[in-house]
């Protein structure tokens, strides 16, 4: 069984629609006792922030994908820029959902899968304003040159030593699109 397989079949698992909807009335509950993370969703709907637990759980029970992690940045793009969305941000989270989920009686094999998946997202915000600047920079080139990329980019955070542009002339070069 492939990783990702074992991690589809984490959502029965854990219980399936019933225990998800119960594990995000739990996260809102703990998540609404945290300043510092209420801080963040300050003005936001409720339904909203349901929305946005229920993305949370699908990519801790399901694994993270490049296009998840494209728009996690996209859609917090605002949040690294005006509201300083940090990585001790998401470790807050993370922490929460952990909580949440051995609230709602989660074995503890499942919680710890669970929090590897999730964790996988954590380079993410820790640079997360200079990852959007780098998506924005890919748009704007891939507009300007009209061309397909083939795999989409990573935070530049994944390798210290490569530079945006030294990154960008890597994706965009003839022998990255060379079938």
């Amino acid at each position: 069984m492939t990783s990702t397989e074992h991690s589809s079949h984490l959502f029965a698992r854990i219980g399936g629609p019933n225990a998800v909807r119960d594990i995000v009335d739990e996260l809102d509950k703990v998540v609404s006792n945290d300043p510092e993370l209420m801080r963040l969703f300050d003005g936001v709907r409720l339904s909203l922030i349901k929305v946005h637990h229920h993305m949370i759980l699908r990519m801790a029970f399901e694994g993270v994908t490049v296009e998840a992690e494209r728009s996690i940045l996209l859609n917090h793009k605002r949040l690294f820029v005006e509201k300083g969305l940090n990585g001790d941000h998401f470790d807050a989270l993370c922490c929460h959902l952990v909580d949440a989920l051995e609230r709602c009686s989660v074995a503890h094999e499942l919680v710890e899968e669970a929090a590897e998946n999730i964790s996988k997202l954590r380079d993410l915000f820790e640079d997360g304003e200079t990852s959007c600047q780098f998506i924005q920079t890919e748009e704007e080139i891939r507009q300007e040159q009209n061309l397909e990329i083939k795999s989409p980019l990573r935070s530049p955070r994944k390798n210290r030593n490569v530079s945006v542009r030294g990154a960008l002339r890597h994706i965009f070069s003839p022998s990255a699109h060379a079938a």
